[in-house]
């Protein structure tokens, strides 16, 4: 089968949507299928719009992107970060438009919350997988079909290669921009002040090439503080403790809530300090949680699609993932952060 992938992050210098990419190249194509074209992350932002009808309009008598829709046999949307507040409409646009030609319409790995309008669109697809509990809960309010499945970064493949000597170290994440005044003062209190701590951000330049190894650094760790949700993934994988404070939606909390373990999400330095005492004294959630997540594999992501006939497998489609991505970028510069240890106090589990 011939999939059109849209939202593809393959252009973004972060271990979470580097992982991701990787993940839907492989899932599709150890299943058979080719992801004979990709949308990048932001390509298609000129056909967002309120107006559903106006917007599925828009796609249809777009000659360029029409075509590129006709050659396909199924639209798959990576939700990742997009289907929420508002945001995504130009991606349900090109779900309608993919319905109107006859064409499989899947959306996957999706955040979903305060969601308005699409509900046509959204009824009408042929699978709809959610990644965290609060998400599911919001999509079925809605009365809408829709099934858990955890993050594709769960079928990411990692170097056993470590790019950092992080033995011992307290590492501390980058958090979403739309909570800097919060979590972003409180991570920059941490890290200039904290001894032991290192800024491991997920998204930086290195990246670019260094992604992989991001499981075997953080494997050194002693333990990970993060308000990213790819990086409580990247914890689970590496199998190590977390303090979690919350990000611009409730997927953190929402995959916390999915695998049923109770642990806490901080928002303040007192938080944090408590979050911490917390996650040396009750192991066992945390296990609990990176236990729940292995249950989950291997992932059922694109199910709908049944299996396909062509042949290649995983590395015909990374082959191919790297060929499209060539020469694509966002627009922004790269932003080489510096990596830094912290200094001063320490955090206590006493």
């Amino acid at each position: 089968m011939n999939v059109f992938l849209l939202n593809d992050t393959a252009t973004i210098p972060h271990v979470g949507c580097q992982a991701v990419s990787d993940a839907h190249a492989r899932l599709l194509g150890d299943a058979g299928h080719i992801v004979s074209d990709r949308a990048f992350l932001g390509e298609l932002r000129s056909f967002a719009g309120s107006d559903e009808d106006a917007a599925i309009a828009a796609v249809l008598a777009d000659p360029a992107l029409r075509r590129r829709i006709e050659a396909c046999d199924a639209m798959v949307i990576n939700g990742e970060g997009t289907l929420h507040h508002g945001f995504g409409s130009e991606y349900f646009a090109c779900l309608g438009a993919a319905q109107q030609l006859g064409k499989k319409t899947l959306i996957v790995n999706a955040v979903f919350e305060a969601h308005t309008g699409w509900l046509d669109i959204l009824g009408r697809l042929d699978d709809f997988c959610i990644r965290d509990a609060e998400s599911l809960r919001h999509a079925e309010s809605l009365g809408l079909p829709a099934r858990l499945v955890p993050d594709s970064f769960m079928a990411a493949v990692f170097s056993a290669d470590a790019a950092v000597d992080l033995s011992g170290q307290i590492v501390v994440t980058d958090w979403h921009p739309f909570r800097d005044a919060d979590v972003g003062a409180t991570l920059r209190q941490i890290l200039d002040n904290v001894e032991g701590s290192f800024y491991y951000p997920l998204q930086h330049g290195m990246h670019t090439h260094l992604w992989r190894g991001a499981v075997a650094d953080w494997s050194a760790a002693s333990i990970i503080i993060t308000a990213r949700h790819h990086g409580i993934y990247l914890a689970a994988r590496a199998g190590k403790p977390f303090v979690a404070l919350p990000s611009n939606t409730r997927k953190i909390e929402g995959l916390i809530a999915a695998s049923g373990a109770r642990i806490p999400v901080a928002t303040s330095g007192d938080q944090v300090q408590a979050a911490f005492e917390y996650a040396m004294d009750n192991l066992d959630q945390y296990q609990k949680l990176f236990d729940w997540l292995a249950q989950q594999t291997p992932l059922t992501t694109f199910r709908a699609l049944g299996n396909g006939e062509a042949e290649g497998g995983a590395a015909a489609e990374l082959a191919r993932l790297a060929q499209q991505v060539r020469g694509r970028h966002t627009g922004l510069a790269p932003q080489f952060w510096g990596l830094r240890n912290g200094a001063a106090s320490t955090l206590s589990s006493s």
